[in-house]
């Protein structure tokens, strides 16, 4: 039985994250010389509570096993500039700003995204040390023919680190050839699930099974593992596509110009406002230049 940890490491992500705000102040202060008094405390309370309120939204303390840092260390960065611009608007509406070093407060927001984004990499590097050894794995099982199926196989072979074992190929006689392992039936693999040998699943099946993949996800339904639909290339390319509906019928625009009627003004509208946000967040640094 494989043990997982997902929740002791989003907690431990919370506890590093919140001692990375408290101590890019404390540090952005002292080398300034700068004692932290009441507003500072505040704004280090603020900042945490609005950080994490932010980090929920943006689900940034869910599993990133099979992220790349890059996008964890954008997403670490959109969290703390919506913090930042939280604080720094409240610091104006409160005409609270001339408590406040400039220089200590630039410091702080300059510093905290990169404490935030070094912690996790110093942190994945340990665990993809411990998951490479096989500590900390998940067993993996991939249904469905086709060539999705072959992409998520090479993938995880590939990428030790994500800490993913290849359990079985289930319904995909090309592939368990091509990759010299037992082909399995669907019947397998749900005896696999119960036995608790399977930690996620896979379905590659094209949307011309759509019955496959319905049973499949019903029979999967009362289970414990993790069950993940990878669309084929032509799903996966309107996926990225924006939804909408017609009349309560849902729609896939692949191709739409939304640059005409109010939308060139709601356009316009956020970039005055984002502008005004960007310029208002870096305008400490731009008095402390001048």
């Amino acid at each position: 039985m494989v043990h997982h940890y997902g929740v002791e490491l989003s907690l431990f992500h919370r506890v590093l994250d919140i001692l990375g705000i408290l101590g890019a102040l404390w540090l952005s202060a002292t080398l300034y010389g700068v004692p932290l008094g009441l507003y500072y405390k505040l704004a280090a309370g603020g900042a945490v509570a609005v950080f994490m309120l932010f980090a929920e939204w943006q689900a940034l303390y869910e599993s990133w096993r099979a992220g790349s840092i890059r996008d964890e260390a954008l997403k670490i960065l959109s969290v703390w500039v919506l913090t930042c611009a939280c604080l720094v608007t409240l610091w104006f509406l409160s005409k609270s700003s001339v408590y406040f070093s400039r220089v200590t407060v630039v410091g702080w927001m300059v510093s905290t995204p990169l404490l935030l984004t070094l912690e996790r990499v110093l942190l994945r590097n340990t665990l993809r040390h411990f998951r490479k050894a096989g500590m900390n794995t998940r067993t993996a099982a991939v249904v469905g023919p086709g060539g999705a199926a072959l992409e998520v196989i090479d993938t995880i072979n590939g990428s030790p680190w994500m800490g993913l074992r290849v359990e079985g190929i289930y319904d995909n006689a090309d592939a368990a050839r091509a990759r010299g392992m037992e082909l399995r039936d669907v019947e397998v693999l749900l005896q696999r699930v119960r036995e608790q040998a399977v930690d996620c699943i896979y379905i590659c099946y094209p949307m011309m099974h759509e019955d496959k993949i319905r049973s499949l996800v019903e029979r999967l339904a009362d289970s414990a593992v993790s069950v993940y639909a990878v669309p084929d290339v032509f799903v996966s390319d309107l996926l990225r596509s924006r939804w909408t509906s017609l009349g309560g019928v849902p729609l896939v625009s692949v191709f739409d110009s939304r640059m005409y009627g109010t939308n060139v003004f709601l356009k316009r509208l956020e970039d005055v406002v984002l502008g005004s946000l960007i310029l208002l967040l870096i305008s400490p640094a731009m008095l402390v230049i001048a």
